[in-house]
């Protein structure tokens, strides 16, 4: 399990996190949602790692977070992080080959069969031999995907960990086109299935409802609600955490809800 117990983060005088709790399970797919400042992706930066928090603690797999070494961290977690700062010529396959260079010796000698499943796994395999500089956002957020997947050991092409891994993804969805935000996110709910634990940062609320197990929803820093998605993604709470009255439908088409915000109240 990879927890976080009573989380605060403060800096330049503002509360980004005020005793922020989470808890993330292999074999589930757990959303981060809120509006934009609600502390989503500094919550995800400490969950990884990347953040030391000024209260509360962080364990993974029961072990404190800051007591594993960089390599051994990587081996049990891979960040999707928002962004994208990479300038080198790499092709899509050396950029997917980065996330390796913690892998065993075994799995070193898998190279080229891992980075080529984890490639298809996105609908990448064609990028493969592209300057990664040269591709589109929506590309590179796919090669990037594969990356954190290769560096956690894509099912079917790995040793199987000892210990469960997680995989943490900061707005996975936001270069991608419709079908590829629907692949992405099937993608992570098959990985969870498999006994992966999927934390992901996310604003298309519908997306949400419909690939999540649970959910954490955040306003200004503090935890509004947590719990499975029927729970938490309710009109009332929503329309408290995003400021905007939310409107529930029946799509017969798609056999679930899809949640609207009232345009007339955004701003409120």
């Amino acid at each position: 399990m990879l927890s976080a117990d009573k989380i605060s983060v403060r800096r330049a005088g503002r509360s980004l996190l005020d005793e922020v709790s989470l808890s993330l399970k292999p074999g589930e797919v757990h959303a981060v949602l809120g509006a934009n400042g609600a502390g989503k992706s500094t919550l995800l930066k400490v969950l990884a790692g990347e953040l030391a928090p000024d209260g509360g603690e962080v364990l993974l797999n029961g072990r404190r977070l800051r007591s594993y070494s960089p390599a051994a961290l990587a081996r049990q977690r891979a960040v999707l992080s928002q962004g994208d700062a990479l300038a080198f010529p790499f092709t899509a396959s050396e950029v997917v080959a980065l996330g390796l260079l913690s892998a065993s010796a075994s799995q070193r000698q898998d190279e080229a069969q891992i980075v080529a499943t984890c490639l298809a796994a996105n609908d990448a395999s064609h990028l493969a031999g592209r300057i990664y500089t040269q591709l589109s956002g929506g590309e590179r957020a796919r090669v990037q995907l594969a990356r954190v997947l290769a560096q956690l050991g894509m099912p079917g092409t790995a040793t199987v960990a000892a210990e469960p891994r997680f995989l943490l993804l900061d707005e996975p969805t936001a270069a991608l086109d419709i079908a590829h935000q629907h692949s992405s996110l099937l993608l992570a709910q098959q990985l969870a299935a498999q006994g992966l634990g999927v934390l992901v940062v996310l604003h298309d609320l519908n997306l949400a409802a419909h690939y999540a197990n649970r959910v954490s929803l955040l306003k200004k820093g503090r935890l509004l609600a947590q719990g499975p998605v029927d729970e938490v993604m309710t009109p009332t709470l929503l329309a408290e955490a995003f400021g905007a009255e939310m409107r529930f439908a029946q799509v017969s088409a798609l056999g679930r809800m899809q949640i609207f915000a009232e345009l007339d109240e955004l701003g409120a």
